[in-house]
């Protein structure tokens, strides 16, 4: 039987759903098993943020877990994880042990403290809102859930990232089910499967796609520079004007060697005759007097023009610094303002979540009608910019930017497959496969990528051939996360960078 795609949500084995506060930048995803499935991980990278994922070791006890939570906040978005906990044991779903009734539940956050509000993070309501939402088939990819702060080509800044997203693709054949759901916040960039980056790095102006390859060639290691009391050494303020360097003065003197080299052979293609010896040592003296100032004159003809193409480059260093200031000025003073909003903004979500407490009644976030790529601004082509947010410090090509350091695609395989505890982790190891096709770089010294599998346990498989299935799948998940996503926070999305790819 032939596989055909399918929509996860449709899963008779598993409940997915979202919460998210898209004012500030962050949300989670919840993937639920009320009879509970196998449960496996593979975590790598050196920065991870994970909940519980010992308890999914091959040799410990746990047969099978009833959820596993996609978060943004870092490790303070690992909290919504206790509201899943909370939501399922009110609804009696976990491991029981007399009258207890204990929800094993897993997860792993992403680092998105950098795209809203640093202070906003997934908390219990919001995880309890999750699951609720889950079990009333609430759910959508692209900017929601975990991946309502995920960004993507960062090893520059957040300045010329893009937007990324929660991901999903599902297939099957009728009898076996297999589906995935990923948050993509890499420092890399997201590929296709013709090998195209569709989002990632962008170009300085960010009209177009960079790539990060690209810029980590030239990062491998830096050139030793020399000092500058080196290269003057010796020079006096003739020789040596402004910033030019010495070899390049070198090169200049060479030039005026050459001239007077000329000069001299055209000067001196005359006659030879017999002359008294008075004559020739007073013809000879003024030769040398004429040679002499000729190089003279070429010599300060050079450094004039050296001087004027100095100072037309200082004067457009000035001019580009001045420009700046004033880009500085008005993004500060936008800053303040976004500030003063989101304070007010906060103080009044404060007050209500106390009024409703007071009356007994859930505080719960308002789905919205439609998620409008205007919901914040979006980035100079389009009239906003980061700026709007907060002040940018402009990394060169030269340095590793300064806000990238946590960076993480975090996912979960769901199947009706049946696999031993054993298999699963195995397959979740096999699945970051599907990471390296999709993102490049994938998995760095401070990135969490982490892989979950999902395993319920109704269909017979051939693992090997059913891992590469499961690969795939996940490949096409992160690309939907790229593909799904929509412009926001100042952050384009894949979807208004087509065809703006410089070739590499």
């Amino acid at each position: 039987m032939k596989f055909s795609t399918l929509d996860i949500t449709t899963f008779e084995d598993f409940r997915i759903g979202n919460a998210e506060d898209r004012g500030r930048g962050t949300g989670c995803t919840v993937i639920i098993s009320e009879k509970g499935a196998v449960g496996g991980v593979d975590v790598r990278g050196g920065g991870p943020a994970t909940r519980e994922t010992d308890i999914l070791r091959s040799e410990n006890t746990a047969e099978a877990i009833n959820a596993v939570v996609l978060s943004g906040g870092s490790t303070l978005g690992l909290e919504a994880a206790s509201g899943v906990t909370r939501e399922l044991a009110e609804h009696g779903i976990g491991f029981r042990l007399g009258d207890a009734v204990i929800p094993l539940v897993c997860g792993a956050s992403l680092f998105d403290l950098n795209i809203g509000n640093h202070k906003a993070f997934p908390d219990v309501a919001m995880g309890i809102e999750a699951t609720r939402n889950a079990f009333s088939g609430r759910f959508r990819n692209g900017n929601s859930g975990a991946g309502t702060g995920a960004s993507v080509g960062k090893i520059l800044g957040i300045r010329r990232a893009m937007k990324s997203g929660l991901g999903t693709f599902a297939c099957g054949d009728g009898e076996l089910e297999v589906g995935a759901v990923v948050a993509v916040n890499a420092m890399g960039d997201v590929y296709n499967g013709a090998g195209n980056i569709i989002a990632g790095l962008r170009s300085e102006d960010g009209s177009s796609i960079y790539g990060t390859i690209r810029t980590f060639k030239g990062m491998v290691h830096h050139e030793k520079k020399k000092d500058p009391a080196e290269e003057t050494a010796g020079m006096t303020d003739g020789d040596y004007i402004g910033s030019v360097s010495r070899v390049e003065h070198k090169e200049k003197m060479k030039e005026v060697a050459r001239a007077i080299k000329e000069e001299f052979s055209r000067t001196n293609q005359y006659k030879k005759t017999e002359v008294p010896e008075t004559d020739r040592k007073n013809r000879e003296d003024r030769e040398r007097e004429e040679k002499l100032r000729i190089a003279e004159e070429l010599r300060k003809a050079e450094e004039l023009r050296i001087a004027e193409e100095l100072r037309k480059a200082e004067d457009l260093r000035i001019a580009e610094e001045l420009r700046k200031a004033e880009e500085l000025r008005i993004a500060e003073e936008h800053r303040q303002e976004i500030m003063k909003k989101e304070e007010a903004a906060a103080a009044a979500e404060e007050q209500s979540f106390i009024e409703n407490a007071a009356s007994g009644r859930h505080m719960r976030r308002e789905e919205p009608e439609e998620e409008k790529a205007a919901e914040v601004p979006a980035f100079p082509e389009t009239g906003g910019s980061r700026e709007e947010f907060y002040e940018e410090k402009a990394a060169d090509e030269g340095d590793l930017g300064y806000d990238i350091p946590f960076n993480t695609t975090i996912g979960c395989l769901v199947t009706n497959a049946k696999l031993t505890k054993a298999q699963a982790n195995k397959l979740a190891s096999i699945l970051h496969d599907a990471y390296a096709r999709s993102i490049k770089p994938v998995h760095g010294t401070l990135d969490g990528d982490t892989v979950f599998v999902l395993a319920s346990g109704k269909q017979e498989v051939n693992f090997d051939a059913f891992a590469a299935l499961a690969t795939d799948v996940m490949q096409y998940a992160v690309i939907d996360a790229a593909m799904s996503a929509k412009t926001a926070y100042g952050l384009p999305a894949a979807s208004d960078m087509a065809n703006r790819r410089q070739d590499i």
